[in-house]
């Protein structure tokens, strides 16, 4: 059975979205790691910026006979000053820009949105 996530790309003035789409992943410090250590391949992740924007949905994917990883990827203990050492693969694929607006006090709007994006091709 799918699992669906959700995961912010930053907070505290920082923002890596970018950088999670360029390099396939979906990152965090220590903390989330338990959260991280629970997705499975074939999972969708929601990358969102702040409350109301989707920024793009992905399926967690393996990559090397893993999907996700911890403190292996040294590069991303100290990820402009920020220690993100928890990690998932992520094949992503980003939102049409000016489409599927969300609002975050309508949850059945929201997973509308989530269905809409999953169900269009995926280039």
């Amino acid at each position: 059975m799918t699992t669906y996530w959700q995961i912010a790309a930053g907070g505290l003035g920082r923002e890596f979205s970018n950088e999670f789409l360029r390099y396939g992943l979906a990152f965090a410090g220590t903390p989330q790691r338990l959260m991280l250590e629970q997705v499975k391949s074939g999972d969708v992740l929601l990358l969102k910026r702040g409350l109301s924007v989707i920024v793009a949905v992905g399926r967690a994917v393996e990559r090397g006979g893993k999907c996700v990883g911890y403190g292996d990827k040294p590069w991303l203990s100290d990820f402009d000053g920020w220690n993100l050492p928890s990690y998932c693969n992520v094949e992503w694929h980003l939102r049409p820009q000016n489409k599927y607006p969300l609002d975050p006090h309508n949850v059945e709007g929201c997973l509308s949105v989530l269905k809409c994006l999953l169900l269009r091709p995926w280039a």
